[in-house]
């Protein structure tokens, strides 16, 4: 997305009074303030619409940058999941501190 290009985040009160201090959050920022919970309008929506599908596509991804890569922890039952993920080039990168495993996204 643009940097110059408006978008609307629908939040809950933390973030939309300015919690975690992400840039464009705070109270002059708020457009609507209700007073239902987020997950009660999900849990809503959701039962609105019966049988939610929300498909294959993956709504984001890492940008291409070649020659580099990331590395993260995560716990070591993550390696019996390792075959079911697609469109990450990701490896096991060894053992790390606390019980944890090491893992390496190729960008």
């Amino acid at each position: 997305m643009a940097d110059d290009r408006p978008f609307v985040i629908a939040t809950n009160s933390y973030r939309a009074g300015g919690g975690g201090q992400y840039p464009g959050t705070g109270p002059d920022s708020v457009i609507h303030a209700g007073t239902e919970a987020s997950r009660d309008i999900l849990l809503r929506h959701i039962a609105d619409q019966g049988t939610v599908h929300p498909g294959a596509v993956s709504p984001w991804q890492f940008a291409p940058m070649p020659g580099t890569s990331v590395l993260f922890d995560t716990g070591p039952g993550a390696l019996h999941h390792l075959p079911g993920v697609t469109g990450l080039a990701i490896e096991p990168a060894g053992k790390a501190p606390g019980g944890f495993l090491r893992f390496r996204i190729h960008l």
